[in-house]
């Protein structure tokens, strides 16, 4: 996915992130045609996401974002594919750019997941991600370098043989 500073305004990813998902979730249906009942409910929220849905505050896009993934998370658990490994990716995309998608894009320019953002994601999902599940929580952080972060440089290391 292209990073949100080449846009710059986080709105304009939502649709566009949500209808790649929902292209995800069509080409894993291909793969694997038994999964496509369960993958219906997810498939509903990135239709709507593409749609428009997801403009205003308190429309709970961010909680059906999460639902979403947690019904994907399950099916990568029982269901092997790379195509459901890339519905996982779009869908950690769509959820971190719902969680984000009224906030400045500077702020989201710093190294790891900024609080507010650590507390609507934990809203959407109704748990503490980064203690009840650090495999998720590290997901998203990888979502969030490479939709705001990837590329930037945020100060110079020093060469390990330089400091002895």
């Amino acid at each position: 996915m292209a990073r949100a500073a080449m846009y710059g305004d986080i709105m304009e990813l939502l649709a566009p992130a949500a209808a790649k998902a929902l292209t995800a979730v069509e080409l894993a249906i291909e793969e694997t045609p038994a999964i496509q009942v369960q993958l219906t409910g997810a498939s509903n929220v990135f239709q709507s996401i593409a749609g428009g849905a997801g403009v205003a505050p308190g429309d709970e896009v961010d909680r059906r974002a999460a639902d979403a993934l947690a019904s994907v998370d399950a099916l990568v658990q029982e269901h092997a594919g790379l195509a459901l490994k890339e519905v996982q990716r779009r869908a950690q995309d769509v959820l971190m750019l719902a969680c984000t998608r009224f906030m400045e894009l500077a702020a989201l320019q710093d190294k790891g997941i900024p609080l507010e953002v650590r507390e609507r994601l934990n809203e959407a999902c109704r748990k503490d991600v980064s203690l009840v599940h650090p495999d998720l929580w590290s997901r998203l952080g990888n979502a969030k370098y490479h939709l705001f972060t990837e590329g930037i440089q945020w100060g110079s290391r020093r060469n390990r043989a330089n400091r002895r």
